[in-house]
């Protein structure tokens, strides 16, 4: 969205699928509990607006089934939690200690099952949070008030769902352009000589796990689609149309014919440099278009722009030597296919591609779901997801332990909710969310004693605590530190409406949020996860695939019928196995356990991990789209080159592992 104006950008915004669900969230919020108000006690009312505002958080992107297996798990799940959590609060309060211990580990290590299970374990452990600091009178009024709310989320949230089984897909769509137009800007460093490489692969490997879980969600919603397999139908076929142009876009942005340190070694005499920047640049804008609705390629001066520049590097080819001149073709030749795609994006009807696949090995490409021996793998103490849960398990106890000691339990729900909001696997994600929470919280208490001060009015608190909640929805996703300071701004106004002059308690309020930010640092230094092994299961299960795609390229190369099915799923597998790689090491090093860690034979490895997946991809493609003309011999030159980085991949990784076994303890 870089090239777009400030009000397009704010348009944007609020055509993203989570700020229209943060209106919508909003509604069913206040419309269904304002009736509930009135038809029931002010009690009913609050627990059922708990229970809408809390189900609201599950809602993560997904199909009619989604939708439908959510509803499923969360109502029993949240009407059972809010149940033991009342009972123990008004009749025996020290079991709260046990529930959370229990529920704490259960509730994360779910983890495991994924993200849409993992939401709503997390959602059940604040639901016990919520339930302390509410303290109820009435335990079955309660539960079924905040049930009640549950359900009614899931009514009207799966008849959205029915009416548009399309819905998340498209956004995810959107997304996906939206991101790839960000990728082609990074693209632009490569080509600037000025910028040194390391710096620039850095960013790619990080920017690349963003684009693989995209590309992730899209297949998920539409691969997963029962009705595909209904080839007649005209509308599936272009929605595969889309994702064939986004993953192949995808391609072409990852594959690389040769190494950037010899492009820019090659053609920097040629003065082809910036004119391969502006067109990158013109492309990423253009790209950015298809994610904002925004018409592709009708910007007439854009379209002249990029076709004379393509004719000014091909015009320059005939002046380069044989080296400089192939090198340049290869790069004319990818910048004229994503122009290409760019140009068929809207088209309605289905495109010839001999590299489709049939639509009987489209669940080959989607996740696999979890199985018995995937929670058994998990159920060690070498599993981060295990050591978390532990973690999370004990500082939850720790701190219910400290509310029962308390006057009153309500306060420890400061410390729990916390802990559960900021407390994450990786160190330096919990450091980022405990800073965005703490000054999030100060600038809400700042703010909430303000307009206690200045307004008096009930109604006119309701609506502001009203329009605090929607801007917490609306900036849930986008940025954590804004939400904290809404959410803020709508609990303590909330509280002050049930309770009264609560100006005392606000002080209680900060002291015991920065001691749950407290305890989820702590976490992180006393129980530490052991990233290592994950780094070198991922970096092992990568060389893996590595050797696959390379062992079916060379396959491919001498056989005349192209096997495409298994030539997408060994690049998907080396795509999402590159991404799990770079998000552990990522993890790894900024794990402030690892001191000795050698930084610079981490970092030749990631490069060297990038330069072969854009190796391998431009070789794929080479045989498959022909987006470069290569000779045999070139091509076996490129097999030897990419056999030769594989081999000193293995080697660097082996050194890494080796190292650092020996410095861990025995």
């Amino acid at each position: 969205m870089h090239n777009l104006s400030l009000p397009n950008k704010l348009i944007y915004f609020f055509q993203r699928e989570s700020s229209k669900d943060a209106l919508r969230n909003i509604l069913i919020i206040i419309i269904p509990s304002v009736i509930v108000f009135y038809i029931f006690k002010l009690p009913t009312a609050i627990a059922f607006g708990v229970g809408i505002i809390l189900t609201a958080l599950t809602d993560i992107p997904g199909n009619l089934n989604d939708k439908k297996l959510t509803a499923a798990i969360t109502i029993p799940a949240f009407f059972l939690t809010a149940l033991c959590a009342s009972y123990a609060m008004i009749h025996i309060p020290w079991l709260i200690v046990i529930l959370l211990a229990v529920l704490g580990f259960i509730c994360n290590f779910s983890l495991v099952l994924g993200p849409r299970i993992a939401v709503v374990g997390n959602l059940m452990l604040i639901v016990i949070s919520f339930t302390l600091g509410l303290k109820p009178d009435d335990m079955l009024i309660f539960t079924l008030g905040l049930t009640a709310g549950t359900i009614t989320f899931f009514c009207i949230n799966i008849i959205q769902a029915t009416l548009f089984p399309t819905r998340s897909l498209k956004y995810a769509m959107d997304d996906g352009f939206e991101k790839m137009s960000n990728l082609i800007r990074l693209k632009v460093k490569c080509y600037d000589e000025k910028i040194p490489l390391e710096n620039v692969y850095k960013e790619l490997s990080l920017y690349h796990i963003k684009v693989s879980e995209q590309l992730e969600i899209v297949r998920s919603l539409l691969l997963r689609e029962r009705k595909l397999d209904k080839d007649n139908q005209q509308n599936n076929k272009i929605w595969i149309n889309k994702i064939y142009r986004l993953i192949d876009m995808y391609e072409l942005l990852m594959a690389n014919d040769y190494d950037y340190e010899t492009i820019r070694l090659q053609l920097n005499d040629t003065n082809s440099l910036p004119i391969i920047r502006r067109l990158l640049i013109l492309l990423a804008n253009e790209t950015a278009k298809v994610s904002s609705n925004r018409g592709i390629l009708k910007n007439e001066l854009n379209n002249k722009e990029l076709n004379k520049d393509i004719d000014s590097l091909r015009r320059l080819v005939k002046d380069c030597d044989h080296e400089a001149a192939t090198i340049l073709t290869s790069i004319i030749a990818h910048i004229q296919h994503v122009h290409d795609i760019l140009t068929t994006i809207t088209v309605t009807e289905e495109l010839a591609d001999q590299t489709r696949i049939s639509h009987d090995y489209y669940k080959s490409f989607i996740s696999t779901q979890i199985s018995f021996n995937t929670i058994k793998k998990n159920f060690t103490k070498g599993s981060p997801i295990f050591m978390y849960s532990i973690r999370m398990s004990i500082l939850l106890t720790v701190a219910a332990f400290i509310g029962f000691i308390l006057p009153e339990y309500r306060y420890a729900s400061w410390i729990i909710l916390t802990i559960i909001l900021v407390a994450r696997p990786s160190y330096i994600i919990t450091q980022k969310r405990n800073f965005q929470r703490i000054i999030g919280s100060i600038i809400g208490l700042i703010a909430s004693i303000i307009i206690l001060y200045f307004i008096k009015d009930t109604l006119t608190l309701l609506w502001i605590a009203a329009t605090t909640l929607y801007l917490f929805y609306l900036f849930n996703k986008p940025n954590y530190l804004i939400c904290v300071i809404f959410i803020t701004i709508t609990i303590i106004i909330a509280l002050n409406i049930q309770e009264g002059n609560i100006f005392n308690l606000l002080g209680s309020r900060f002291v015991f949020t920065l001691l749950g930010s407290l305890f989820a640092i702590l976490g992180c230094l006393v129980f530490p996860i052991n990233h290592l092994k994950t780094v070198e299961n991922v970096s092992q299960l990568l060389i893996t695939n590595y050797k696959k795609y390379l062992l079916k390229i060379k396959e491919s190369i001498r056989t005349t019928e192209v096997d495409f099915y298994q030539l997408r799923l060994v690049r998907k597998n080396v795509q999402t196995s590159l991404a799990q790689f770079y998000d552990a090491m990522d993890q790894y090093i900024k794990d402030p356990t690892n001191k000795k860690t050698d930084y610079n034979l981490i970092s030749n490895y990631e490069t060297i991990a990038y330069r072969i997946n854009a190796l391998l991809i431009g070789l794929s493609l080479s045989i498959t789209k022909s987006s470069a003309i290569d000779t045999q011999a070139h091509l076996t030159d490129k097999i030897i080159k990419i056999d030769l980085l594989i081999e000193e991949l293995d080697k660097i990784a082996t050194t890494i592992m080796s190292s650092k076994n020996k410095s861990l303890p025995s």
